[in-house]
């Protein structure tokens, strides 16, 4: 004798399951990710900015070099 199920059975608890374990990780990844881009972004911008500024003439090649040790 089979019995009936509600909502699909055993077999859509299994994939509720890993549904919201497959959410979870992506979450997790998600937020990883946004804190890679967001640190990689923060420690190239002072080097970004100082070769702005020397290609525009505000600085000379001596400040340049100067300023850049010091990043």
């Amino acid at each position: 004798m089979m019995y009936w199920y509600p909502y699909g059975g055993w077999w859509m608890m299994v994939f509720g399951f890993l549904f919201w374990i497959a959410v979870i990780i992506g979450i997790i990844y998600l937020i990883l990710y946004m804190q890679r881009e967001q640190t990689r972004h923060n420690t190239d911008e002072p080097l970004t900015l100082l070769k702005r500024r020397y290609v525009r003439g505000e600085i000379t090649k001596k400040e340049y070099e100067t300023m850049k040790k010091e990043l």
